[in-house]
């Protein structure tokens, strides 16, 4: 029952932390903490205690190759928002994270790649989505959604226990490439999308993938340091890269100006 607890509660309550700040501070911030590893990073936890620590390493690996599949629900997302309700958008994206993922699944030469070929990998996805997002001004905002921060809660915490229930099944390789399925970031940037239209959805982007990259080292530190040293320490060690990367991620994107709100902008779609 603990920890059933923790999975219930504990990445849930790190997306709570980072969505109300991203509501005190701005998009731009909401989407630099969301960036840190507060769900994968609780998965992977989950994984070194159930499966053990090799499965964890395996799926860790994997996660950084699930960046590549993510940054395609990114970039298709945020293109389809251009023209497309919250919707079609949303359903779009998830069809091309889950695209990326099976080509990626069945190509022997990533499965077996390198820590360092996957970082770079994911590294070239989100150089690449983060250049080829639309230009877009964020509009005037509408009214918050009733309820938003609940329904984010309630979907954290569901892939929390699904992707713990099902690993062993899936087997590390798999588990890792689906732990960065976008369900915490699904929310980030639907409810963007209807408070503020497709540039709100950029806006949160424009923060988003730059922290992914503190996401990945992240994820590449703790299958390296699983396979060397003890699970706290691998852990410990992890999120200490993952702080100092996320450090020089926001000093390099602070002097990156937020896309002005256009009075009379787009609204939610």
């Amino acid at each position: 029952m603990p920890a059933l607890l923790l999975k219930i509660f504990l990445a849930p309550a790190l997306v709570a932390s980072a969505s109300l700040a991203g509501r005190r501070f701005g998009p731009r911030v909401g989407g630099w903490l969301i960036g840190f590893p507060v769900v994968a990073g609780p998965v992977l936890w989950f994984y070194a205690r159930e499966q053990g620590a090799a499965f964890a390493a395996g799926a860790a690996a994997g996660t950084v190759l699930g960046t590549v599949s993510l940054c395609c629900f990114l970039a298709t997302y945020a293109w389809s928002a251009t023209r497309l309700r919250w919707p079609g958008s949303a359903l779009l994206g998830w069809l091309a994270f889950a695209a990326a993922t099976l080509l990626i699944d069945r190509t022997p030469a990533l499965r077996g790649a390198s820590l360092g070929v996957r970082l770079a990998a994911a590294s070239l996805a989100l150089f690449a989505t983060g250049r080829g997002l639309p230009r877009l001004a964020r509009g005037a905002p509408a009214p918050r959604p009733r309820h938003d921060l609940a329904w984010r809660l309630l979907a954290t915490a569901a892939l929390v226990v699904t992707l713990t229930a099902v690993a062993g099944m899936l087997g590390p390789s798999l588990s890792g490439l689906v732990t960065p399925f976008p369900v915490a970031t699904s929310i980030l940037v639907v409810f963007a999308h209807r408070e503020a239209g497709p540039g709100g959805v950029v806006a949160v982007l424009a923060g988003f993938i730059p922290s992914l990259y503190s996401f990945t080292c992240f994820c590449a530190s703790l299958s390296y340091g699983l396979g060397h040293w003890s699970v706290p320490a691998a852990f410990g060690g992890a999120v200490l890269v993952s702080l100092i990367t996320q450090t020089l991620v926001l000093a390099s994107v602070q002097g990156v100006r937020v896309l002005p709100t256009v009075p009379g902008g787009p609204h939610s779609r």
